[in-house]
């Protein structure tokens, strides 16, 4: 029976019977054939499946003998579908990759490759399988190692089967070939860069970019080394922030590694060796890798390449040997730039030195100028073109010196080869100066090949001769001068003083000198002392008006008047000109006779026929002449007043020694309320308020008008206080001038303002441990205010002009006659300082609230002034005890007193005759107590013929002090009458 394959007959089965014969019915034989391709099949299949095992079996050995010769390929190779993902690795390593086979199968292009490469290589592949070519390309890697190369090769693995849409692609690396090309084509530049005869700064420009190139670092400097002084100089950089720069010097900053540099030899650094790392601010430029190359030429340190990267952990090999090539041939070419350089340094260092030389520098050649330099030109005033191709006849005044001159020279020169010597020259404009000529022969056996020389203009230098000269003599005539005054008793001062007036005269052959002084009655200067060369008309003695009022401006700020010419001095009017030239003044020169700041008068030294010039160094030494001089003066007018003042002091101390035992009886078994008279309740009441006070150091305000007795109670809160041991200092801030009022009360150091000739210790230091009495303090300006102010909350202050805080113990009583809440209220007083004032307020009430107080009062007063006056009054009528206590006293305790005194002047018997008349018109109205209180005061001056201090003057009289007189007469226009002088 056969079985068919696909119409093909491939065998039979045959059945046969060796028993019976077979009888192959229609129907059998149908079932024959059903099993004959039943076989037919089964045969088939087990003939497939040995065949598909077979071809599995070729097909894996091929693969197996495919792999293996590709592993045996020196590049490695890859198997990539169209989507971009490696299917095969052939290779031991994925070494091209930088990455293990496992770590490459089944990844994509994107997935191993940056973003851009990854596009570029995809594109490829695409190209490759789209035109069945095969594609060479190049690209790189950035590893850990540096930047890799690779030269790779896509073919398509097959059109049509299994392999379609895939490709093979092997790749090579060829870092080393990329690197030796770079160092090759380097090197080729720097031979053309050796012959381009480029300056040297722009070679170590070129040399630095080249090297981070080829190193492929990113970051970079090049060094200047000079071994003659052992310095290193940055000359350019990239990369790096200029604040690395600044900080980062690179011999001190890795001193171990310049030495390393300094001998030759590279140095390579990764990020944990680089010293730089330790410090914060520096890790923060990110430097992970450093190479420093030095440049040599014959064995000798030229320059230094630093290189650097902020990826790269290490300096790769291929960088190393590229820039040590590469710094070869930078040596040679950078010896060639700093030899040229150098050379052009040292011809423009020449030149320089040449055109701005501090003396003139020529040639001559047969006595013509060939050549000057700057200097020369400066100093004879011509230009160059001007002095080239002239005789150097020109130079010289005159003919005979030219001739004189050339034969010193020449005369030197053939001895020695060069000469020296001191000659004259004409400037341009005609002035004569002196020269210091030097000369050299260029050719000692041939004058005519030139000679070289040099001017040095010593004007200033003989000048300074003839001045040092003439100092000399004049420091001997000071000499001379100082020695005379030193013993010299006061009746010789004045002869000395003309001694020394002649002396100046002759010095400087002046016709006059002469000491003048300012009088202290009319202001003007006057001749004190004088000198004169020869008879001079009187009206040439008198000094004018206009000429005295400008001395003394000059005396005042301590400047000497210079007028050395008087027909130029713009300083002086056409008048005052016009009035010293008919006197024949032509030149004058006066300094200030003073003592610190204080000026007397002055020295002067009249021309009357030349000018004068006075240099600084000689008016300084007039001016030791004028100390020296006003010394003396002050000396013999404080002997004088010594003298007159010892006279006064032994009479004055005669009257205090009777007066002084008056004063111990007087003050015997004192107690301090003992001057408070009175039994009114009103006054009762201030007595225990001084009881309540007194032990404490509380601040106290007096209040009250003026004339009750404020100082009185302050002194008695004093004298009961544990601070009565020292004296109270008392202070009217009414009568302190305001340019003085701090000075008065803070003290101030020496030189603090014009007249500090001295620290002066203030009113509230004096008062420490004490107590200070402030009378009107509402007088006081805000400024000092505010400074009270501190005094009293911290009980510290400065000194005006110092800066140290002086602090001081000191118990506060003020006192004032004016609302000083109303002043608050207005703004004319610190609100702040009148609470701290007004800590315990003691109002003095007026004498009209306490009148029964005033007889007792009056008795005081009248034992008081007769005893003084030498009067005795036993009785005082009681129709003027009642009068006088209808009367308001707007002038209170004070006013009441000088009733009584005035009545005890006129008083001749030993009854108290009061005026009543007085108190009459004052109770009318008719007249104010500013009126009443202006004649009073007028009345006592001119019975002691306006004499306000000492015994018996006015403000005794009136029970005041000077100061607070002088005060009162100031305000109420008080001033002594000017007597007729005829002058």
């Amino acid at each position: 029976m056969p079985f068919p394959e696909g119409g093909v007959l491939r065998g039979c089965i045959s059945l046969a019977s060796l028993r019976q014969p077979l009888d192959v019915s229609q129907a059998l034989g149908d079932r024959y054939l059903a099993l004959g391709e039943l076989f037919a099949g089964f045969i088939l299949n087990r003939r497939a499946e040995k065949l598909l095992i077979e071809s599995e079996d070729g097909l894996r050995r091929s693969e197996e003998k495919m792999r293996a010769l590709l592993n045996t390929l020196p590049d490695p190779a890859f198997i990539i579908d169209q989507g971009g993902r490696f299917e095969y690795v052939f290779a031991s390593d994925a070494s091209l990759l930088y990455r293990e086979p496992s770590e490459v199968l089944g990844k994509t292009i994107h997935e191993i490759f940056d973003r851009q490469t990854a596009n570029a290589f995809l594109e490829l592949v695409r190209a490759t399988i789209s035109s069945g070519k095969s594609l060479s390309h190049r690209y790189s890697l950035d590893v850990p190692a540096g930047k890799r190369y690779f030269e790779g090769r896509t073919s398509l693995l097959s059109a049509h089967g299994p392999g379609a849409g895939k490709i093979i692609w092997m790749a090579r690396d060829i870092t080393e070939q990329v690197h030796a090309d770079r160092i090759t084509a380097v090197q080729n530049e720097f031979n053309v860069l050796s012959t381009s005869r480029l300056g040297l700064d722009d070679m170590l420009e070129q040399s630095l970019r080249k090297a981070v190139a080829v190193s492929e670092m990113d970051c970079g400097g090049i060094y200047l080394v000079d071994e003659r002084i052992g310095d290193i100089s940055l000359m350019h950089h990239t990369g790096l922030s200029d604040a690395f720069i600044d900080r980062v010097a690179y011999a001190a900053a890795d001193a171990a590694r310049a030495k390393t540099v300094m001998r030759g030899e590279p140095v390579y650094s990764q990020f944990q060796e680089i010293e730089l790392s330790r410090d914060p601010e520096l890790m923060k430029e990110g430097l992970r890798a450093l190479a420093v190359i030095p440049i040599k030429h014959e064995g000798k340190v030229l320059a230094c390449i630093n290189v650097g990267s902020h990826t790269l952990d290490v300096v790769p090999d291929h960088s190393r040997i590229a820039l040590e090539s590469l710094a070869a041939y930078i040596g040679t070419a950078l010896a060639a730039a700093k030899a040229e350089e150098d050379a052009r340094r040292h011809v423009q260092t020449i030149q320089s030195i040449y055109r701005a030389a501090p003396v003139g520098i020529g040639l001559v050649k047969d006595r013509v100028l060939c050549e000057v330099n700057d200097n020369v030109c400066s100093m004879l005033g011509y230009s160059r073109h001007e002095l080239l191709g002239q005789s150097t006849r020109m130079l010289y005044p005159s003919q005979e010196e030219f001739e004189n001159v050339g034969h010193a020279y020449y005369s030197q020169l053939r001895v020695a080869g060069k000469g020296m010597l001191e000659t004259r020259m004409r400037h341009k404009n005609g002035t004569i100066i002196d020269i210091l000529v030097s000369a050299s022969a260029l050719d000692r056996d041939d004058l005519g090949g030139g000679v070289t020389f040099t001017l040095l203009d010593i004007s200033g230098y003989k000048r300074a001769q003839r001045e040092i000269a003439e100092l000399l003599e004049f420091e001997k005539l000071i000499s001379g001068i100082s020695v005379k005054f030193v013993n010299v008793p006061l009746d010789g001062i004045d002869k000395e003083i003309e001694g020394v007036m002649k002396s100046l005269g002759e010095f400087f052959h002046a016709d006059r000198c002469a000491i003048i002084l300012e009088s202290p009655d009319t202001q003007k200067l006057f001749p004190y002392c004088v000198w004169e060369s020869g008879a001079l008309e009187p009206h040439q003695r008198i000094i004018p008006s206009g000429l005295s009022n400008l001395l003394a401006e000059y005396w005042k700020r301590g400047m000497p008047a210079d007028l050395g010419d008087i027909e130029k001095d713009s300083n002086l009017s056409e008048e005052l000109r016009e009035t010293m030239k008919r006197m024949r003044y032509r030149s004058l020169i006066t300094v200030p006779l003073k003592i610190g700041d204080r000026w007397f008068g002055g020295c002067g030294i009249s021309s009357f026929e030349n000018e004068r010039a006075w240099p600084e160094k000689i008016v300084n030494r007039l001016r030791l002449i004028g100390e020296i001089l006003a010394n003396a003066l002050l000396r013999k007018s404080s002997e004088e007043s010594l003298r007159q003042a010892l006279s006064e002091i032994q009479q004055l101390k005669d009257r205090l020694q009777s007066e002084n035992i008056y004063l111990k009886e007087a003050l015997k078994g004192r107690r301090p309320t003992t001057d408070i008279i009175g039994e009114s309740e009103a006054l009762r009441k201030i007595l225990k308020q001084i009881d309540q006070v007194a032990a404490t150091s509380s601040t106290i305000l007096l209040t009250g008008e003026t004339g009750t007795g404020k100082g009185l109670i302050a002194r008695a809160i004093h004298e009961t206080s544990p601070r009565r041991d020292r004296q109270i200092i008392e202070i009217n801030c009414a009568t302190l001038p305001a340019t003085l009022a701090e000075s008065e009360l803070f003290g101030h150091e020496k030189g603090a303002f014009t007249g500090a000739q001295a620290r002066k210790i203030g009113r509230f230091e004096l008062a420490h441990g004490s107590t200070i009495f402030l009378d009107e303090v509402g007088e006081l300006s805000g400024e000092l205010q505010a400074k009270l102010l501190r005094v009293l909350h911290e009980g510290s202050f400065e000194r005006l002009g110092g800066s140290n805080t002086l602090h001081a113990d000191v118990r506060v009583i003020a006192a004032s006659n004016r609302d000083l809440a109303k002043e608050v209220d207005e703004g004319r007083f610190r609100q702040d300082l009148y609470y701290r004032l007004n800590v315990f307020p003691i109002h003095v009430p007026p004498l009209r609230e306490r009148v029964e107080d005033i007889p007792l009062l009056a008795w005081k007063f009248v034992g008081e002034f007769s005893k003084a006056m030498r009067k005795r009054i036993d009785t005082i009528p009681q129709k003027h005890i009642e009068a006088m206590k209808r009367y308001s006293w707007p002038g209170n305790i004070r006013e009441l007193r000088n009733v009584i005194e005035r009545a005890v002047i006129i008083n001749t018997g030993s009854t108290l005759d009061l005026d009543p008349l007085s108190l009459v018109e004052s109770t009318r109205g008719g007249a104010r107590l500013e009126d009443m209180e202006r004649t009073h005061i007028q009345a006592m001056l001119e019975k002691v013929g306006w004499r306000v201090r000492g015994k018996g003057g006015a403000a005794e009289l009136l029970g005041l002090k000077p100061t607070t007189l002088y005060s009162r007469m100031q305000k109420l226009g008080l001033k002594k009458p000017e007597k007729s002088v005829d002058i």
